[in-house]
């Protein structure tokens, strides 16, 4: 797996994360536990919603077109050590049109994080890229032809459709991500005996009420069997548009090892659901690169539309 498709991997697995289209076309009724929701719950009706949602990657379309002030910091360590180094920032985000770009207002950098003004580190390569990106970009709201593939791609366009399509719809497996496309299939049946699939009410942030679908590995097949160990989404009772999502993807075995942590919780301003923060921890090791252990979060979003 080449860098360039494995930054894609991880941080598609970010900005373009975990949207619930088709995630569970093949999950029967009979294998999902209902826990503690009304009586007339209709489990059926439950899963077509889940199947037809777009609440989730909407809202990231959504951070990327609405002007908004923000701040956020990454931390770089040493597998199981202490912290080497930090970056803060506070950042604005404007839009002019359908054009899109970031201005940093404030950056306080510690530690041997950049080398001749590159960052030594592909995750907060990405990160810099993805969240604050300086020259203009086009921007739309809407997701016609999103998830099309056309002719005439070339191959890292191709990379770029297929992680695409693996991160936003994970119940399905893609043959173009090497090594663990197949095994992201959370929902094909074939991997459906892996997993433990519940349905639950809760509260987020202890105001709305939520449906919480909830995907968990079976103990015995955590190891090697499967690459998504858990899978938390909440859905708003009223509107079902999800107001969190969680996610942990681990692999290890020769010559590929990760494992990522990624919680991201939205909100409604004026009437426009949008991410409220984004947390990422995670740990890689891939041949001929540099191993790394970074967290960031994203967060303090003052959205000036």
């Amino acid at each position: 797996m080449n860098r360039i498709l494995f930054l894609n991997l991880i941080f598609l697995c970010l900005f373009q994360i975990l949207s619930s289209q088709d995630v569970v076309k093949v999950v029967t009724l009979e294998s999902i536990d209902i826990q503690a929701v009304e009586d007339d719950f209709d489990t059926e009706e439950f899963i077509e919603k889940v199947k037809a949602d777009t609440s989730f990657y909407m809202s990231f379309k959504a951070l990327n077109f609405y002007p908004a002030k923000y701040r956020s910091w990454l931390k770089v360590f040493k597998r199981g050590e202490d912290e080497k180094g930090n970056v803060t920032r506070y950042a604005e985000r404007f839009r002019e049109k359908d054009q899109m770009w970031v201005e940093i207002i404030e950056e306080e950098i510690n530690g041997k994080i950049k080398k001749k003004g590159e960052y030594k580190y592909m995750t907060a390569e990405a990160w810099d890229e993805i969240f604050f990106p300086v020259t203009k970009q086009k921007v739309s709201m809407s997701m016609a032809r999103d998830f099309e593939k056309e002719k005439g791609l070339s191959s890292m366009e191709k990379h770029r459709m297929d992680v695409k399509q693996m991160m936003f719809n994970p119940g399905i497996s893609v043959d173009g991500v090497p090594l663990v496309g197949k095994k992201m299939g959370v929902f094909d049946e074939d991997m459906i005996e892996y997993y433990d699939y519940s349905v639950y009410t809760s509260h987020y942030k202890d105001s709305i009420r939520c449906l919480v679908f909830d995907v968990e590995a079976k103990p015995e097949f955590r190891d090697g069997k499967t690459v998504i160990k858990s899978l938390l989404t909440y859905f708003d009772q009223e509107t079902f548009e999800v107001m969190q999502r969680e996610i942990n993807i681990q692999y290890y075995s020769l010559p590929l090892d990760f494992d990522i942590y990624i919680k991201v919780q939205n909100q409604k301003v004026k009437g426009v659901l949008i991410p409220e923060a984004i947390y990422y921890k995670g740990f890689f090791d891939i041949p001929f690169m540099k191993k790394e252990e970074l967290e960031f979060l994203l967060y303090d979003f003052d959205y000036l539309f």
